[in-house]
């Protein structure tokens, strides 16, 4: 495949994380992050599916550190990265995708991930800056499709725009 996924430590810092990159490039090119704004320090975490279907980062006590902060009724769950760069988790009997890491974005749109608000629903997938080289928690740039429409892509730098596309003339 194109992506792995497994711990790093940006910059040989003494914080890990869980994130997915482009196998085989130099320097690594981190796509997407798990665990941003809770790093752990305990070479020992553990990435894991819970007895309730849910992926959790445990840190070497065992504590979670970060999870996909849901459960499921389901009969075995287990998680794939797929050639895609998407990590999911999905039910081992019916096949379904009970989670996927695209409706949880980083700083990087990849083919298949989308951005999107859903005017019915409120629900919006947006891209977020690393707050710096170095450290992924979140940074001031927001990348999203506003709820107007015709709608158009604006990057904010805290709450100001900072960059917008203009409005599109035709919507999907």
């Amino acid at each position: 495949g194109v992506y792995e996924l497994g711990f790093f430590s940006p910059d040989n810092s003494q914080n890990l994380y869980v994130g997915i990159w482009f196998k085989g490039i130099t320097p690594r090119t981190v796509v997407w992050v798990a665990n941003r704004e809770t790093p752990v320090t305990d070479s020992t975490a553990n990435l894991t599916i819970s007895s309730s279907g849910s992926l959790l980062l445990l840190n070497g006590k065992h504590g979670v550190v970060w999870s996909i902060g849901e459960t499921f009724a389901s009969n075995g769950s287990r998680a794939e990265l797929l050639d895609t760069g998407d990590l999911i988790v999905i039910d081992k009997a019916s096949g379904r995708y009970l989670w996927r890491s695209f409706e949880h974005l980083g700083d990087t749109l990849l083919p298949s991930s989308n951005l999107m608000y859903n005017l019915a629903t409120g629900e919006k997938r947006v891209l977020t800056s690393w707050k710096t080289y170095t450290d992924p928690s979140p940074g001031e740039f927001v990348g999203q499709i506003t709820p107007q429409v015709p709608s158009q892509l604006l990057t904010t730098r805290g709450s100001k725009p900072y960059w917008r596309s203009g409005p599109w003339a035709k919507t999907r």
